[in-house]
């Protein structure tokens, strides 16, 4: 990987030094601290100061993405983890993504897995042992708010019906990435606190948070009710299979992580439109041994497609019950009643409809009043509904009690520290289908 290239991923991974350590433990491991020192002069041309390796080793750790060994009398020795393997290889996949269209002489950064050989742009050498930099003049790339194509990470990517290393399906090839206009999935990754935005998703997100200051509590809110959700379903309802459309940027726990840590052989589809999804599904399509995973590009908008997808027919049986989640998606589409009665045609007696939506009823007054003009300065068109329209989803399905409820409220055991239905304003229900 090279250090251009990191730079100019600089808007996803933010601390170069904290990548180059994870990218030089990976390639060997233990190293003392100056060692790491020389491999990071290696790769980038340039010492790193004491103090800023001093202070992306203490991040690093506290992160548990390293660890530390050695006597008090001597530097210890680092060693990277396993979530700090994993976190480097998503940083491959995204450096990928995000290069200028490849060259003839640039391949793309070969996953560490396969034993590939890393190989770098013609004038700069890879890290590692025995591997000399000699700088050259450079200038820092220019991020624009062009779309930034994706040649690196098709060439890497397997085919649509090819299995992984794991037994699991690879996603189909990313599309362009537009940062240039505000994505939902991008600007609710930055309410949560992501790193996997841009500039569009971030002015998008404060434009409502200026309005709206507990967003951020509405957005933690929501994955709350999610997790409460997959936990209900897989240990209550008995469901095994889950088809997650919207899933966004993931964020830990998924719900593959909650439903196969219950039960262990749970197979989960995600589906999503933002190709920054798609360049993390890597990440998502680690599931247990007996489970699986996959992941479609697809919109909620077209049914027909997410249903008639090889990806989804290989990895749930539609003749069992599913678990169909339609988590913060549905008020991003002007009518979506549409398409939710098609999915829920599609799915076998004893499956289970989970959605939640923004609504203008657990507003304020004041912000209420105020909602369709901030939704407009946002840049991101979304539809508030009552709690008349919401309950219209559901039309026919027999809900789960205690029905619907502001999301906090939802089968939530907390007493003290649950916030009020203006603090997180979306509606929350799940509905068995008979």
């Amino acid at each position: 990987m090279d250090f251009r290239d990191v730079e100019t991923a600089e808007e996803l991974v933010r601390n170069i030094w904290d990548v180059g350590v994870l990218f030089a433990l990976q390639r060997q491991s233990p190293l003392r601290y100056s060692e790491l020192g020389a491999e990071l002069t290696a790769w980038s041309g340039r010492r790193p100061g004491d103090s800023a390796l001093t202070r992306s080793l203490e991040r690093l750790s506290r992160a548990h993405l390293i660890t530390a060994e050695g006597s008090s009398r001597e530097r210890p020795r680092y060693t990277i983890t396993s979530a700090g393997a994993q976190r480097i290889e998503r940083v491959r996949t995204v450096v990928n993504a995000l290069r200028p269209t490849a060259r003839k002489d640039q391949r793309p950064i070969a996953s560490a897995s396969t034993g590939t050989h890393v190989e770098s742009m013609t004038r700069h050498t890879p890290i590692g042992p025995g591997h000399a930099h000699v700088p050259t003049q450079r200038s820092r790339p220019r991020r624009t708010s062009e779309t930034v194509t994706t040649e690196a990470a098709l060439r890497q990517s397997k085919t649509d019906d090819e299995p992984n290393s794991n037994g699991r399906t690879a996603p189909p090839p990313p599309s362009p990435i537009d940062t240039s206009v505000p994505h939902p999935a991008r600007r609710y990754d930055y309410w949560l606190g992501g790193k996997d935005n841009f500039e569009a998703d971030r002015a998008s997100g404060d434009a409502v948070a200026q309005i709206y200051p507990a967003i951020r509590t509405t957005a933690l809110e929501n994955r709350r009710f999610l997790h409460r959700v997959v936990r209900f379903l897989a240990q209550e309802a008995g469901i095994r299979q889950f088809l997650d459309i919207g899933t966004g940027i993931p964020t830990s726990p998924n719900t593959h992580e909650i439903a196969q840590a219950i039960a262990p052989a749970s197979r989960v589809v995600y589906v999503d439109n933002d190709p920054i999804v798609l360049t993390h599904a890597r990440a998502l399509l680690t599931g247990t041994g007996t489970g699986t995973t996959a992941y479609i590009d697809a919109d909620v908008r077209d049914p027909a497609r997410i249903l008639d997808d090889p990806q989804l027919r290989s990895t749930l049986d539609l003749s069992q019950p599913v678990a169909l989640l339609m988590v913060a998606v549905l008020h991003f589409i002007p009518e979506p009643l549409p398409a939710v009665q098609q999915l829920v045609q599609a799915m076998a007696s004893g499956s289970y409809l989970a959605i939640t939506h923004i609504t203008k009823d657990l507003l304020p007054a004041d912000i209420a009043a105020s909602a369709d003009d901030t939704n407009a300065r946002s840049g991101v068109a979304a539809w508030f509904r009552g709690r008349d329209e919401f309950a219209a989803l559901f039309d026919g399905l027999e809900l789960v009690p205690p029905g619907i409820q502001p999301i906090a409220e939802w089968r939530d055991d907390r007493f003290d520290d649950r916030p009020s239905p203006s603090e997180a304003a979306l509606y929350g229900a799940v509905a068995r289908i008979p």
